[in-house]
């Protein structure tokens, strides 16, 4: 982005829309698990670490992994029908 001559402010304000940060969830946060890429640089781990804790939910998963790479990993998948099934 720098390259193209944005800064990042621009980034941010170009990111905002898909940002959730600022919205408190609907559901108990007793009922949220949250999956997430400790090397996602779209959405960063550590933005959606503030947010759960920020809103009390606490059952986090995180990969190492990044924003595309994530959906290639078989743990995230047994991950995600294990808390299906506790649901």
């Amino acid at each position: 982005f720098a390259r193209a001559g944005f800064g990042a402010d621009d980034v941010s304000r170009a990111h905002a829309p898909f940002d959730a940060s600022g919205f408190a969830p609907a559901l108990d946060p007793a009922r949220i698990a949250v999956f997430g890429a400790r090397h996602d640089r779209v959405a960063p781990w550590e933005t959606t670490q503030r947010w759960a804790r920020a809103h009390g939910v606490t059952r986090l998963h995180d990969y190492d992994r990044g924003h595309t790479l994530i959906l290639f990993t078989e743990d995230l998948f047994r991950d995600v029908a294990e808390q299906v099934l506790r649901e």
